[in-house]
């Protein structure tokens, strides 16, 4: 999506160029039915639209501190689009199933999301989008989804991934 930060944030500078066209999130963007009021940039310069008042409703440190100033209307992070599209939908609550996130990625978010805050528990609990998308993965690489699973931060899924495996053994078995 083509957007030009200078038009919606009067102090936006670091280092766009006018008519520069951007990388815009499709989930995260300028939207008026629900006007996002920070702009964050990743590594890779892809630009997502968001709403200070949500971010710190579920973050214990103010984003990693990135928003302790009310008049700030952009900011930098450390992370990937990728990782960062990531946790904006755990933030958000919103299905990510549909970039089919690898481990590789599920296990950066889990590195990341304390780092800003978000409680990790929480997000990957039973019922939640992060819990069944992480599990999804366990019929194909079990060990490396209970080891990741396993990592301290996600409570019930080392059972759940363990039951799964058994469940898929028996019933391979029994279809054989």
């Amino acid at each position: 999506m083509d957007f030009d930060p200078s038009s919606y944030w009067t102090d936006y500078d670091v280092g766009h160029q006018p008519n520069e066209v951007v990388s815009m999130s499709t989930t995260f963007y300028p939207r008026e039915d629900y006007p996002g009021d920070l702009l964050i940039v990743t590594t890779d310069n892809v630009y997502f639209v968001v709403h200070k008042r949500v971010l710190l409703e579920h973050s214990c440190n103010k984003f990693k501190g990135c928003i302790d100033n009310p008049e700030l209307s952009w900011i930098q992070v450390a992370e990937s689009s990728i990782v960062l599209n990531l946790i904006l939908h755990t933030i958000y609550d919103f299905d990510p199933t549909s970039y089919k996130p690898t481990l590789s990625q599920i296990s950066d978010l889990l590195d990341a999301l304390p780092l800003y805050g978000i409680d990790v528990v929480d997000r990957f609990s039973e019922g939640k989008h992060f819990f069944q998308m992480t599990l999804d993965h366990a019929l194909v690489s079990g060990l490396e989804t209970y080891a990741l699973s396993d990592s301290g931060c996600c409570s019930d899924l080392p059972q759940a991934v363990i039951r799964l495996r058994c469940y898929a053994t028996r019933w391979t078995k029994g279809h054989d």
